[in-house]
């Protein structure tokens, strides 16, 4: 009888086709761009659909007031970019990705469709990851015959997987693998929860493969959120065991002090923190122009600075890149709101619902959010397009679980 009323009821029929277009979008994340633009475009209309025909529940339009502050200070940026352009494009492609996060947001509301699109999430992120190890003992990915990043001098492979950058690859799978961590401790079922297990294994090796050198650090921050919210101590000792133990295995033309590979990789970035800070000085407030970081960088940079005369579109830091295009208003209007969520969802840990994954899947946000943002102190990671698609995606998903939890 349910079912018969769902497929008369065409709020529940839009429900639905909202739904599986999310987890359409979700799950092409890391595989095709083409296909999560179009699932994206389809996600928004279904969105915007569904929203003229019901009532706006206040957590929508206090979200939706944010973004209109946070806009009006990204035109407020406009008046000093040097690249009208870019400034658009950067808008554009924040302006999609924030009604991506409504959309995901909308359907997590519903508990079946939460558990949903983090399943597909997690099944995107494993045949990513397989794909990765294929990639590192074939030498192509199969989805694009994509090669591997081979750095002879350096005598390592970096995987990149479905994706075009280690780096992008490093910062998906550093968001998944703290998700799926938290579910396989909180789930009970064992095919599921064996099934969970298999998934970390596997991405756990391929983030290793990648030498993203924000991924450890993220990756460590993450499980000792688990660790806490769990209250399991141990997690952090093995975890520190298995970055030491890694550590050791590493080539010392990565690892030789000081001049190995990434401690060089650092030095270069920190060198180009240096000449953001140049341009954050001359427009401190409002900043230098959202999305104008690499027109900004090459006016600033000396020659022999890393990417100079480069076209260099990141600041390999997204607060830093923040700073510089949108000025200490847009940066905390941005990251205060992110950081009152991740605040709120640790808070509601303890009292969240224990039966089934709902609190797993509360610690495993929380934590996932932690690994991103501190993945983000080395890549500017919400600046990517795979990187801004992650994050608003599970920006949504737990927004939802925190609005559930209060419910």
């Amino acid at each position: 009888m349910k079912k018969i009323t769902e497929l008369s009821d065409p709020h529940a029929i839009l429900d639905k086709f909202l739904y599986f277009t999310v987890l359409f979008t979700v799950f092409t994340i890391p595989i095709y761009n083409s296909f999560t633009s179009v699932g994206i475009g389809f996600s928004i209309f279904l969105f915007i659909l569904k929203t003229s025909r019901t009532r706006m529940r206040p957590p929508f339009l206090i979200d939706l007031f944010l973004f209109s502050c946070f806009i009006m200070l990204v035109f407020l940026s406009f008046i000093n970019t040097p690249d009208v352009a870019a400034s658009f494009k950067y808008l554009k492609k924040f302006t999609l990705h924030f009604f991506l996060y409504l959309a995901v947001f909308q359907c997590a509301i519903n508990r079946r469709y939460l558990n949903g699109i983090v399943y597909f999430l997690l099944a995107s992120a494993t045949i990513s990851s397989i794909d990765g190890l294929y990639q590192y003992f074939s030498g192509i990915d199969w989805f694009s015959s994509r090669p591997i990043m081979a750095y002879a001098h350096l005598g390592i492979r970096r995987i990149t997987g479905p994706l075009h950058q280690a780096g992008s690859f490093g910062i998906f799978l550093g968001f998944m693998i703290p998700l799926a961590s938290s579910l396989f401790l909180s789930v009970k079922k064992n095919i599921v929860k064996y099934c969970l297990g298999f998934s970390v294994l596997l991405m756990t090796c391929a983030i290793f493969l990648t030498f993203a050198p924000g991924a450890a650090g993220g990756l460590f921050i993450s499980l000792s959120v688990l660790a806490i919210l769990y209250k399991k101590p141990n997690l952090i000792l093995i975890l520190l065991l298995i970055i030491v133990t890694a550590w050791l295995f590493l080539p010392q033309t990565l690892t030789h002090w000081p001049d190995g590979s990434l401690f060089s990789s650092i030095r270069g970035r920190a060198a180009m923190w240096n000449t953001s800070l140049d341009i954050f000085k001359r427009h401190p407030f409002i900043g230098s122009g959202a999305g104008s970081f690499a027109a900004n960088y090459n006016s600033f940079c000396l020659p022999g600075e890393p990417h100079c005369e480069g076209g260099a579109p990141y600041a390999h830091n997204q607060y830093v890149q923040m700073l510089t295009e949108t000025g200490i208003f847009g940066f905390l209007l941005f990251f205060c709101s992110v950081l009152y969520l991740i605040l709120k969802g640790w808070r509601l840990c303890d009292s969240a619902n224990p039966k089934g994954v709902n609190k797993g899947l509360l610690i495993g946000l929380v934590a996932s959010m932690a690994a991103y943002l501190t993945h983000g102190m080395l890549e500017s990671s919400i600046y990517t397009y795979h990187g801004s698609l992650l994050f608003w995606t599970g920006l949504g998903l737990l927004r939802a679980e925190i609005m559930q939890n209060n419910s």
